[in-house]
């Protein structure tokens, strides 16, 4: 239910990705505008540091799950904090710049993480 409420308040004309959020809200924003379709036929296990946060990011069969830890033998990592997290989802930075700035490192993988940014995006905002 969380989630659908999120994806709904992300069509308001007046949303600003940007803003000011936790982190909790922005994993919790990667389950409500995760794109299963762009999804499909994609398998891999992330893992996912913001700032002291770690998450494990599984993706298979169209599917997200995210939960606090530390993965296992994941098949890339991105390290950054929330805010260029929420820039590299929603608001159009490309990762080469976030790595070039020092504000995102990846381990493994490359070419995982450009597809895991890949499967998130906002709604057509509704017009006032």
């Amino acid at each position: 239910m969380v989630t659908h409420l999120g994806r709904w308040g992300s069509r308001s004309a007046t949303f600003d990705p940007a803003a000011d959020s936790s982190v909790d809200s922005l994993v919790l924003s990667l389950k409500a505008m995760f794109n299963p379709q762009a999804a499909q036929g994609f398998s891999a296990t992330i893992g996912l540091r913001l700032n002291d946060d770690s998450f494990i990011v599984a993706i298979a069969d169209g599917e997200l799950h995210v939960m606090r830890g530390e993965a296992e033998q994941p098949k890339a990592t991105l390290a950054t904090d929330r805010s260029t997290l929420a820039a590299l989802l929603y608001g159009g930075r490309t990762l080469e710049d976030a790595v070039r700035a020092g504000e995102a490192a990846i381990g493994g993988e490359t070419t995982v993480i450009a597809r895991f940014l890949r499967l998130f995006g906002l709604p057509a905002p509704v017009s006032q």
